[in-house]
């Protein structure tokens, strides 16, 4: 008898939804899109994990001042990508089963620009009717930035009122999901990101 020859099928790739909103780069990720190109020319010979490193060695160096342009730019894509998930309909064509996630797993702390944006949307709406919501987030961005340091204190005490909310509450996660030895491949941080994942905040 012959034996019949099995095939092993591949595992197909998960498709993404090509109309899903795309996340906001860091400000980092704005630093090395502009010296990457840079680091390359520079070292013509140096390996691909190595021009991260690079950038990253650079980008800690930077003054905050210096640092500044590109959290700006952070900020205002998290502010876009924040808006349009907030009218983003998955397609069930690119459904796909995910993680069970803790229902008691608290909402991320905002930032103080997130917070400056909540109260002046409305009042740059209203003054510029005819404006995309793109153009009010550029709005948005450039009067950020000319607002002055102690302009922008209430927004930053918001944040920080957040933000320690935010601590509380993942702290007291933690402690209970150890006390009730509760399946957790790590304890939640602050960078923990909208999907369940780990990215860096620069935007505060």
């Amino acid at each position: 008898m012959v034996a019949q020859s099995s095939t092993c099928k591949m595992p197909k790739a998960s498709k993404k939804d090509p109309h899903k909103p795309k996340r906001a780069l860091t400000g980092f990720m704005y630093f090395s899109q502009e010296f990457r190109p840079e680091v390359i020319a520079s070292n013509p010979n140096i390996k691909f994990g190595d021009v991260g490193k690079m950038l990253g060695v650079r980008w800690g160096e930077l003054s905050d001042e210096e640092k500044t342009p590109f959290l700006e730019k952070a900020n205002l894509d998290k502010e876009r990508y924040h808006f349009q998930m907030s009218s983003y309909i998955p397609d069930p064509e690119y459904a796909k089963k995910s993680k069970r996630r803790d229902p008691n797993k608290p909402k991320r702390a905002m930032s103080a620009y997130l917070y400056f944006c909540n109260a002046k949307r409305d009042t740059v709406q209203a003054g510029h009717p005819e404006k995309k919501m793109t153009d009010i987030q550029k709005l948005l961005g450039d009067l950020w930035k000319d607002t002055s340091d102690a302009e922008r204190v209430p927004y930053t005490k918001q944040a920080e009122a957040d933000r320690r909310r935010y601590d509380e509450e993942i702290t007291a996660l933690n402690k209970s999901n150890t006390t009730t030895q509760l399946p957790m491949t790590q304890p939640y941080t602050y960078e923990d990101d909208d999907e369940g994942g780990l990215i860096q905040d620069d935007s505060d």
